[in-house]
């Protein structure tokens, strides 16, 4: 509950210092409680010596709820790097800190969706089609450049920015240079 709480707060001590609003600054605390009215939790997965595809991506939509914790090996069929044969290894500190913005992405589904509707929610806030099977960052979608925060529900293009992680939430910059 922790981590929701950190990536959907703003205040001035995290990077998006604040949400914005008909041109007024407002601080905002997410205070994620666990309980039977709340959103319905995703089945989470432990992921480890598979092959990564389609089937085992996590999401979150209304009928259907999954999170997969990924980390060891994890075969890639579509690599392209012949001296890993398209095997790689995640460390478990590495895993960590992507299920936890995986896990924060997936569950602000519920929260865009409630906000905006289920186009704005399945089209990543404008930036992909909006339809739960083919999800694609937009020709022309990019990253912000360094050092603005990155939105973790919108998609774009590219491989992700070096600093990625850190982007989200000034606090997490200490845990990932550590963990990386």
């Amino acid at each position: 509950m922790a981590r929701i709480n950190q990536y959907w707060s703003r205040n001035n001590s995290n990077i998006g210092k604040g949400v914005n609003i008909n041109d007024e600054l407002f601080e905002t605390f997410v205070n994620a409680l666990q309980d039977e009215n709340g959103m319905k939790a995703p089945e989470i997965f432990y992921f480890t010596n598979s092959e990564n595809g389609t089937f085992n991506r996590s999401h979150n939509w209304e009928l259907h709820r999954e999170l997969y914790y990924k980390v060891g090996y994890t075969y890639y069929s579509d690599s392209k790097n012949d001296s890993t044969k398209g095997w790689y290894y995640r460390k478990t500190s590495f895993a960590d800190l992507v299920f936890q913005e995986t896990s924060a992405h997936e569950i602000g589904h519920q929260l865009l969706f409630d906000f905006g509707g289920r186009n704005y929610t399945y089209s990543h806030k404008g930036t992909s089609d909006p339809t739960w099977i083919q999800q694609d960052p937009l020709p022309g979608t990019k990253y912000p450049p360094s050092p603005k925060e990155i939105d973790l529900m919108k998609y774009a293009e590219g491989n992700e920015p070096i600093d990625y992680y850190d982007r989200f939430i000034k606090k997490q910059l200490e845990d990932a240079k550590a963990k990386k």
